[in-house]
């Protein structure tokens, strides 16, 4: 477990925090949805599939973290989301033009 979610556990048992739980499956959950650690690799595979999978075809990131969140929390995870969509080639090429053409 990463040092964030370490601390918030131990400040979850110190304080009976209501918005975070252990489940019986071990893991903690934050308003019964999953904490993903503070691993990159598992974090950016979990994008991929969100982001690429066919049912959701690259998805802008405000429709990405709106699928996201009822499941996964992570800090800034957001910001993450909305990273990861500016990165994916894909998603700049087909990027629509919102301006008037000049002249």
């Amino acid at each position: 477990m990463d040092l964030e979610l370490q601390k918030i556990v131990a400040n979850f048992e110190a304080k009976h925090n209501s918005e975070f739980s252990v489940k019986p499956d071990g893991l903690l959950y934050f308003k019964n949805r999953m904490c993903v650690p503070n691993d990159e690799i598992l974090r950016t595979e979990m994008l991929d599939e969100a982001h690429q999978s066919s049912f959701s075809i690259h998805l802008g990131s405000v429709k990405m973290y709106k699928n996201l969140k009822p499941l996964y929390w992570w800090p800034r995870m957001k910001t993450a989301i909305t990273d990861y969509v500016l990165r994916c080639l894909t998603c700049q090429k087909v990027k629509v033009e919102h301006q008037a053409p000049t002249g």
